[in-house]
């Protein structure tokens, strides 16, 4: 009886206590997909990073060269100090 006193001083009814349960167990649904779609992203992000860098040393190989070349050098010069 409190609930249903409550819910009239409140100007609400058991339709809108209804309504909102519904609304959440949308919204909880939407949230697991929208989970599950970036989990799924995150575990690509590395193969499409990968396949990425591989086109782009195939592009260019003489570049990707240089600039492994580059990037060792400026490793061993921060190594030595």
């Amino acid at each position: 009886m409190e609930t249903k006193a409550y819910a009239a001083e409140a100007g609400g009814t058991r339709s809108d206590q209804t309504d909102v349960s519904t609304e959440l167990i949308a919204l909880r649904a939407d949230l697991v997909g929208l989970a599950d779609s970036v989990k799924r992203l995150v575990e690509e992000a590395p193969e499409i990073a990968k396949d990425s860098i591989e086109a782009s040393i195939r592009r260019d190989p003489i570049r990707a060269t240089l600039v492994a070349g580059g990037v060792g050098f400026l490793l061993s010069l921060i190594l030595v100090r």
